[in-house]
């Protein structure tokens, strides 16, 4: 069932992620739209744009924020902590300003650590919608802070702009659509979301070289969680069309099974064609229901939420904080595998080649057709080759579609190809749906 890809594709994603890794995003800010950009030049990616203040249900959209530098020195102007030369996790993400001479007590409160990963991991720290101040640091520069005193320099900004969210439209035969999603807000983390982000882009580029889609397809690289909010808000018609989508995150590391998290409804199209694509696919996977647990969810939460109510599933490699590297500068390219992307992208790829087959079929003959004497009976060697038309034959009935009988006959949607074709140019089998 995998669908194989270029080799192309392979270097591809890899040489995007390593021009994506180093650019220090935010939920908005200057350097979510220089990602966009850069993506901008593998696939035609339009840049919206939503402004401070714009009120969407009960989310506000906040201001914009950058760096300008931050560090933290003794008192004999030595750096023990220095944004400018270190990882970009270092900075509380959206930290206030604040310049001053503080006592070792004070600073510890405005740092963050953690005892349970890797002593050179410096964590990432976030406060995206409370007003704070810190830094984050690994074990190892939290033992060096043993002085009275430091000096402790934050010069960042907050102004009014836009958040941003990439969006790619690729028009079908059908207006009926499915989401394509990954996030774009985290800073110089590998996996999650990088990992994500690379293989959305180039599905979206493989999916535009096909001669003809059966459904369109929409790619949206917005901020979690208050990313698809303020989408919905302000693009509510395109709900009405909206089949079934997923978001790709954390796909890229060595995680030993692929996880698979149905949508709320767990019905769609989507739903079907990602757990029919991973079972033929050759690779450990589990399927779960859908799920609201905070910290185990990504933008699949918002999109499935009360009100807005889009079937978004998930796909993940390693599911979000199993892994001791989460949200950590150990989260790095280094733990990403080119062919893992690879191997994330086939099966997805492979997802969609189901949906875009899932017509149904009428059958156009009363009884069994005498294939021989329409001259289309293949060669069988085994009886397993028959697996394929016996199945179509017996439940090309107008009610059950491809994917329905290939569940029924326990092979690949793929596998229907030719007995399809061959049936259809003799007319024994018509195209309903």
């Amino acid at each position: 069932m995998i669908q194989p890809v270029n080799t192309s594709y392979k270097t591809m994603m890899w040489e995007l992620a390593e021009r994506l890794f180093p650019i220090h995003r935010s939920i908005l800010g200057e350097g979510y739209q220089q990602s966009l950009d850069i993506i901008n030049e593998y696939i035609p990616v339009e840049t919206l744009a939503y402004t401070t203040g714009t009120q969407c249900g009960s989310w506000v959209i906040p201001q914009e924020w950058v760096v300008e530098e931050a560090y933290i020195e003794d008192m004999n102007g030595n750096r023990v902590i220095d944004y400018a030369t270190s990882s970009n996790l270092q900075i509380c993400q959206r930290s206030i300003p604040f310049e001053g001479v503080v006592s070792r007590a004070e600073l510890l409160e405005h740092c963050y650590w953690r005892e349970d990963i890797d002593p050179e991991a410096i964590p990432c720290l976030i406060s995206y919608y409370k007003p704070f101040w810190g830094f984050a640091l690994s074990q190892n520069q939290f033992k060096t802070l043993n002085d009275q005193q430091y000096k402790v320099v934050i010069r960042t900004k907050f102004y009014d702009g836009h958040l941003r969210i990439g969006q790619f439209y690729l028009e079908g035969e059908s207006k009926e659509e499915i989401i394509i999603d990954s996030y774009l807000c985290h800073p110089s983390i590998g996996n999650d979301n990088i990992s994500g982000v690379v293989v959305a882009t180039a599905l979206m580029h493989l999916l535009r070289t096909l001669p003809k889609r059966r459904y369109s397809y929409r790619l949206l690289f917005p901020p979690e969680t208050i990313g698809p909010i303020v989408y919905f808000h302000q693009n509510k018609h395109v709900r009405e069309n909206v089949l079934g989508g997923i978001t790709l995150v954390c796909v890229g590391d060595s995680g030993q099974s692929y996880h698979f998290r149905k949508s709320r409804g767990g019905e769609t199209i989507i739903d079907r064609a990602m757990q029919h694509s991973l079972k033929h696919s050759g690779f450990s996977h589990t399927v779960e229901n859908f799920t609201v647990v905070t910290g185990t969810s990504g933008n699949e939460k918002a999109y499935n939420s009360l009100g807005i109510e889009m079937p978004v599933s998930s796909l993940r490699r390693s599911t979000i904080g199993t892994y001791p590297e989460h949200l950590t500068s150990k989260d790095n390219l280094d733990l990403i595998r080119p062919e893992n992307l690879v191997n994330t992208l086939e099966i997805v790829w492979g997802a969609l080649f189901v949906a875009e087959r899932n017509a149904v079929y009428q059958h156009q003959y009363i009884g069994e057709p005498f294939l021989t004497g329409l001259g289309i009976y293949p060669v069988m060697k085994k009886h397993s080759d028959r697996i394929a038309w016996d199945f179509l034959l017996a439940f090309a009935d107008g009610k059950h579609s491809l994917l329905d009988i290939a569940e029924k006959a326990n092979i690949p949607v793929t596998d229907f190809d030719v007995p399809i074709q061959m049936l259809c140019e003799k007319q024994q089998l018509k195209r309903r749906l």
